[in-house]
């Protein structure tokens, strides 16, 4: 019994210590995830790293984090609606503050790495 549950705290440590990837901690890499959940992303979105499926499929949006991802910065204007990808402006505007904003790039990034 007793090597059962050692076993199972170092599985849980060594799951933990996986999710926090690209220097990211565990409790930054969940605030992505919430950040991206509150702002509806997942509305559109699926992040299959993150276990997460689009609630609305059939509107077509691109898996994240793509592999074709943009800078930050670019991310960044894309999402606040100031600049367009293909001819066209992301469907909804981030509402979220600066900080939120960062918090959900760093996440994005931290799962493609």
């Amino acid at each position: 019994m007793r090597k059962s549950v050692t076993w199972g705290l170092a599985l849980a440590c060594v799951a933990a210590a996986s999710a926090a990837t690209d220097g990211a901690s565990a409790n930054e890499m969940a605030a992505g995830q919430t950040v991206f959940a509150s702002q509806g992303c997942d509305m559109c979105h699926a992040v299959p790293a993150a276990g997460i499926e689009a609630k609305m499929p059939a509107l077509k949006a691109p898996p994240l984090p793509g592999s074709d991802a943009p800078t930050d910065e670019w991310t960044t204007s894309f999402l606040r609606g100031e600049v367009e990808k293909d001819g066209k402006p992301h469907a909804k505007k981030f509402t979220g503050s600066d900080e939120e904003l960062a918090t959900l790039l760093a996440w994005l990034r931290g799962l493609a790495s």
